[in-house]
């Protein structure tokens, strides 16, 4: 469990995860190879992005998993196992989480997390505290699980804060993942949504629908077993009830979808999708450099359509809010965007640049590297 565990926490930096079964379908261990050794190409992956951009960060195998990604030239990487050390057997932090109880004051959610060496099994706790004076609202725990909670500001109309459970990867008879809403005066549940065989991912999104209550942008992460590819799929859900505001799927990616204010100036909260593409076999196989793609779609938050997308090659392009650089009243964006020019088979170069974007129709208005302006093309 302690392997598995490690193993998805690298995966959630890149939004990825493992396919779906049926619910009368029993796990074999042909299976939990298979399983294990996709985990290890989707980390492979997520360290290969993680190294492109932040070549001096410490690797997150080392102090997680024990794995360690080595560079080899300058655009290719291999795990190499290197001896496990002790990982704490107790951790516990805390968030802030508004008012849950309704006595005008902030409250606090705490997690616990235990790991017992002997048994190989864990636990998480979810802990509603008083900030008044820290004595316990509420709490609820699952087992062989790693859960995150957080602040959705009022699901149920009750005029207090609720809380957004989210189950990330946990072990029962299948390996499975949920998103629970529960009430923050109680830790009652609200709604829930179980994947089986994925990991799943919920971000806030803003108001959605206009009726003041904050929707969640639920992301699922599996593998299509057979082609051995990532498959994502996005879907907005109404934090009232859980259901389904549409959804979209990406294969062969890793995408994920946040919210970047309004672009359109209709009051209503946009939302952009980050798409990242790279073959999996050239990481691998070491022979040649690794094609890595981006796209960035703006998505109108009124009803889900796009308002533009911008496709860039051989680049690792991230885009966010940068207010409003233009002056007309509508939230704009800036792109980071680092592209790779392969010179030969182990030599790479690695251009940075900022463009600046107009928020409703994507125009560039400018872009800038390391030596000044860009001209527009």
């Amino acid at each position: 469990m302690k392997k598995q565990l490690a193993i998805v926490v690298v995966a959630i930096l890149v939004l990825s995860g493992i396919p779906m079964v049926s619910a009368n379908q029993a796990i074999t261990s042909s299976e939990q190879n298979e399983i294990s050794k996709m985990l290890k190409k989707i980390a492979s992956q997520a360290e290969y992005i993680r190294s492109m951009t932040e070549c001096d960060m410490p690797s997150l195998f080392s102090l997680i998993e024990r794995e360690e990604i080595k560079k080899v030239g300058k655009e290719k990487v291999s795990i190499t196992q290197i001896p496990e050390q002790p990982l704490p057997q107790n951790i516990s932090f805390a968030f802030p989480a508004g008012d849950l109880n309704g006595d005008s004051a902030d409250d606090v959610l705490q997690h616990v997390y235990k790991y017992n060496p002997a048994t190989e099994l864990s636990t998480c706790e979810i802990i509603a505290l008083n900030g008044n004076n820290g004595t316990e609202l509420w709490n609820l725990t699952f087992s062989n699980a790693l859960a995150v909670a957080y602040s959705a500001g009022d699901l149920n109309g009750d005029g207090t804060n609720d809380v957004i459970i989210d189950v990330v990867m946990g072990i029962e008879l299948y390996p499975y993942s949920k998103i629970i809403a529960v009430d923050g005066n109680n830790g009652a549940e609200i709604w829930s949504k179980t994947e089986l065989f994925a990991v799943t991912l919920a971000f806030p999104s803003g108001d959605l629908t206009g009726d003041n209550i904050t929707e969640l942008m639920v992301h699922v992460y599996s593998i299509d077993m057979i082609n051995e590819t990532i498959i994502t799929t996005i879907s907005p859900v109404d934090g009232s009830n859980g259901k389904e505001l549409g959804s979209r799927r990406f294969d062969n990616a890793i995408a994920t979808a946040y919210p970047v204010g309004d672009l359109t100036s209709d009051g209503m909260d946009d939302s952009i999708v980050g798409v990242y593409r790279m073959e999996m076999a050239e990481i691998e196989t070491e022979e040649a450099p690794v094609p890595v793609s981006s796209e960035i779609i703006a998505i109108d938050g009124s009803d889900g359509s796009n308002l533009w997308n911008k496709a860039f090659n051989n680049s690792l392009a991230i885009a966010y809010p940068a207010g409003d650089l233009t002056g007309d009243g509508a939230v704009d964006l800036l792109i980071g965007n680092y592209i790779f020019e392969f010179e030969s088979e182990n030599e790479t170069t690695i251009i940075s640049e900022i463009m600046a974007i107009r928020g409703y129709d994507g125009m560039a208005l400018w872009i800038r590297d390391s030596d000044g302006i860009v001209p527009l093309t």
